[in-house]
């Protein structure tokens, strides 16, 4: 016959372990995020007048959008918007953030230079794209998923989120503080992943 101490100790634990669950399968489900799909690799010109691309950002997990510096309403508050992610991840190698120009008659790597120092914004963290329309249009629509074929070069309000293998992870509204909170959140989840 079991002993009435040993009885209410064995309920103590399978109480605790069926309040404990919904915070377990939490934990977990938060460690798994979705794949949108995986990235086409390219190559484009930086700043610096250099190739930048895939190869550069292998290893890395990198957040992305698509911008123009001569825009006047959105694109300066998602610019502040990712300087916020860009300078809490400043000091971490394993993350990086890229803006590709959707206007890149006018947006020459000199002048997204003159973009980047105006925000103070370090180049080797982030970096700031052009390409000929046609190799942005298929990075947009085939390789992030964010153009349509009808109209391939829009900027939109979304950040991607890319994984180290280039598979897309999530996309973010870069206005809304509580989905950039999400976004801090899945970065922070897909680094634990990759450290593990």
């Amino acid at each position: 016959m079991p002993k009435p101490l040993t009885l209410i100790a064995g309920l103590i634990i399978l109480v605790a372990s069926f309040l404990a669950m919904p915070f377990i399968l939490s934990s977990c489900s938060k460690q798994e995020l979705p794949i949108y799909g995986t990235s086409i690799e390219f190559s484009m010109t930086g700043t610096d007048g250099k190739p930048f691309g895939t190869n550069d950002l292998k290893g890395k997990l990198w957040v992305a959008n698509f911008i123009f510096t001569s825009c006047p309403s959105q694109c300066p508050r998602m610019t502040e918007a990712m300087a916020k992610l860009y300078r809490s991840y400043a000091l971490d190698d394993k993350v990086h953030f890229v803006s590709f120009t959707v206007d890149p008659d006018r947006d020459t790597p000199a002048v997204l230079k003159a973009y980047a120092d105006g925000h103070k914004i370090n180049t080797t963290k982030w970096s700031f794209l052009t390409a000929p329309v046609a190799v942005l249009t298929k990075v947009s629509v085939e390789g992030l998923k964010v153009g349509t074929s009808e109209n391939p070069l829009f900027h939109n309000d979304r950040f991607v989120l890319i994984d180290d293998k280039l598979r897309i992870r999530g996309y973010y509204d870069a206005l809304d503080p509580e989905v950039l909170s999400k976004l801090f959140d899945d970065i922070a989840t897909l680094l634990k992943v990759s450290q593990s």
